[in-house]
């Protein structure tokens, strides 16, 4: 019914970046001679790490080889949890206490009742 998806987009950038990259030398050596090395090696190194941030940031649910999560996102949701808490204590709604917050099992789940705040009495 459906057609299939497009190729994704980083295949694409990936190949583009690879010809760019092999180009980017002839480009420079007869400016900066030697020196066209460094230099090359280091906009290289800077174009392959924003794109490998993309895709990290493109599926942050994806795992890696080793099993765990491509982004802490319970680490985040952590954080952020823990100065929403802290701003709330800071205007004076001292009665709003929060529950010790739930580790993440290996699959990256929470058990929502023990991570949702509570009113005191």
């Amino acid at each position: 019914n459906h057609p299939p998806p497009p190729p994704p987009p980083p295949r694409h950038t990936g190949r583009f970046m690879g010809l760019f990259c092999l180009t980017l030398p002839f480009l420079f050596i007869g400016e900066m001679g030697m020196l066209a090395v460094p230099v090359v090696a280091c906009v290289v190194w800077c174009l392959f790490g924003v794109q490998e941030i993309g895709l990290l940031i493109e599926n942050p649910f994806s795992q890696t080889r080793e099993g765990t999560w491509a982004l802490p996102l319970a680490i985040m949701a952590d954080s952020i949890r823990f100065d929403v808490w802290e701003s709330l204590d800071s205007v004076g709604l001292g009665q709003i206490s929060h529950v010790e917050s739930n580790p993440a099992d290996s699959q990256g789940r929470q058990d929502p009742e023990r991570s949702t705040p509570r009113r005191d009495p």
